[in-house]
C-alpha cells in the first residue's frame, strides 16, 4: 500500500463534506426551486461579506466578543426550537446584536 494513502485526514474537511453531500441529497429532494434560490442567496452572501470588511475597523475586541455570546445564544435556542424541545421567539433574540454597540460606548 502506497504510504499516501496511510495520511490521517482532518476530521473538520470530512465533517464539512458530509454537510454538502447532505445538503446536495436535501437539495435534490426539494427540486428546481431550492436550485434557483441559490443564487440570490449567493448574491446576499457576498454583498455582506464586502459590507463587513468595511464595517471591521469600526468593530472593537470586546463587539465582536458579544457578538459572538449573541450568536451562540442564537444557535443554541434555534437547535432547541428545531428539536422541538423549547420553542424560543428566535426573532426577538435578534435584537441583542446591535446593542453591542449602545453596551460598549456606555460601559466600555
Amino acid at each position: 500500500m502506497p504510504t499516501h494513502c496511510l495520511q490521517v485526514r482532518c476530521p473538520v474537511s470530512a465533517f464539512t463534506k458530509s454537510r454538502g453531500a447532505t445538503a446536495t441529497i436535501f437539495a435534490a429532494e426539494l427540486g428546481f426551486s431550492v436550485a434557483l434560490i441559490a443564487v440570490p442567496q449567493a448574491l446576499a452572501q457576498a454583498l455582506f461579506f464586502h459590507v463587513a470588511y468595511f464595517l471591521l475597523p469600526l468593530v472593537s475586541p470586546s463587539m465582536q466578543a458579544d457578538f459572538s455570546a449573541c450568536d451562540g445564544i442564537i444557535m443554541l435556542a434555534t437547535g432547541l426550537r428545531i428539536c422541538g424541545i423549547k420553542i424560543f421567539p428566535i426573532v426577538n433574540i435578534l435584537q441583542a446584536m446591535p446593542s453591542s454597540a449602545l453596551w460598549s460606548s456606555w460601559f466600555g
